[in-house]
């Protein structure tokens, strides 16, 4: 999977990504919605059914532990799509959490979210098991790889991948996912039937080494969330249990103050924000045409991320002073935000011919999905049968993000 990120116009100049190796691409079922909610696949030829592609793991490289000063594994969720992951925003129901995040406090997340998470489908060939199995498998087998380096775990994800985030790393460090497998062995099971008396003590720090290990056997390996755009997850009782998880978890909320995303569920139905919350405000930036219908897009939020800002007034536009490179053109990638001045069309990332390619017959035929030769053989999702169909349209991976 060594091309995913040069393929996404990810791994050139200065970006971080050039550090980073995808290891596992996992799935999600929205198999739990309705018939109403769930999408018509474009392609009829398409097997995927309620399967979509959700986000990556991936492990920092040799040059990429040398930057960072350690072997930094990452786990990134995308946010809404589709209808059908519309619809799982909609469903803000609140359903136990306990199944994984243990009975103490009684926790209750967003149903929606929790149910894309945790939902496995035996029809889908992607969806054998759920996206948290996916990754629990992916992250339990780097960190054993791994086990005697400096190791950190990084979970990002904007809008619903935020909330999926959250909650992803809420589920690592609660059930021991942040640790070599035979000490997380030897943790309560919070799914057991008689649940746990509460969450394990994190550890952190362990020896001089610091924060970062080596990964001893008792030592917690540090987790931070990254939410951009989040909106609210659980109640009260979830937010007892992230909190209970400091320090091995900590997470920062990015928020753009025009948008309204971060301030749904309301709090009048019990939904609660956790971890400290980064405020930026795109609407001090010279270089935005308006802000209220463009604040949640991810790149106008790391437009505002990458500087400085001050405090606008009735009568004046707040600072904004760029304090890291970032090229103003990728405001446009998937939108019209970019002031006309400054010369870059619109919606501009689009992929070659919209998906139709020629047949060797003359003919044209969809193909807006790039096959995924390179996961993980493993029994639940095993792609072999595939490997040599030149006609399967089922894989999910977008070949430009």
């Amino acid at each position: 999977m060594g091309d995913f990120f040069p393929q996404a116009g990810l791994a050139r100049g200065d970006s971080l990504y050039k550090y980073y190796q995808v290891k596992k691409n996992f799935y999600a079922s929205s198999s739990f919605l309705g018939p109403t909610c769930r999408d018509i696949p474009r392609n009829p030829d398409a097997v995927a059914g309620d399967s979509k592609w959700l986000g990556y793991v991936a492990v920092a490289n040799d040059e990429g532990k040398k930057e960072l000063g350690r072997r930094d594994i990452l786990i990134a969720f995308r946010g809404t799509q589709t209808a059908a992951e519309a619809c799982v925003d909609a469903d803000t129901a609140m359903v136990s959490a306990a199944p994984i995040l243990g009975r103490a406090n009684n926790p209750r997340c967003h149903s929606g979210f929790y149910k894309y998470y945790t939902t496995s489908d035996a029809q889908s060939k992607y969806n054998k098991t759920s996206c948290r199995d996916q990754i629990l498998s992916s992250v339990r087998s780097l960190v054993n790889q791994y086990k005697n380096e400096q190791l950190s775990i990084t979970v990002a994800g904007h809008s619903l991948g935020a909330a999926l985030a959250l909650l992803c790393a809420t589920d690592l460090a609660r059930n021991g996912y942040n640790k070599p497998q035979a000490a997380a062995e030897a943790e309560p099971d919070c799914t057991s039937p008689s649940g746990p008396s509460g969450p394990s003590s994190p550890s952190g720090p362990s020896g001089p080494s610091g924060p970062y290990g080596p990964t001893g056997a008792s030592s917690n390996i540090p987790i931070t969330a990254f939410p951009f755009a989040c909106p609210r997850l659980g109640d009260a009782g979830y937010g007892k249990v992230f909190d209970s998880l400091n320090p091995a978890l900590r997470s920062l909320r990015i928020t753009n103050k025009p948008d309204p995303v971060p301030r749904v569920p309301p709090a009048e139905l019990g939904f609660v924000h956790v971890g400290p919350e980064l405020l930026i405000d795109t609407s001090n930036s010279p270089y935005l045409k308006t802000t209220d219908p463009t604040s949640h897009l991810l790149e106008v939020y790391l437009h505002g991320l990458s500087s400085t800002q001050g405090t606008a007034t009735a009568n004046k536009r707040g600072r904004f002073e760029f304090v890291l490179k970032r090229d103003i053109s990728l405001i446009n990638k998937h939108s019209d935000a970019l002031k006309d001045k400054y010369l870059v069309d619109p919606y501009w990332w689009t992929e070659k011919d919209k998906g139709m390619v020629q047949l060797v017959d003359g003919n044209w035929k969809l193909r807006d999905r790039e096959a995924d030769r390179h996961r993980e053989d493993d029994e639940d999702n095993d792609l072999d049968e595939d490997e040599d169909d030149e006609e399967d349209e089922s894989v999910l991976i977008p070949s430009r993000l």
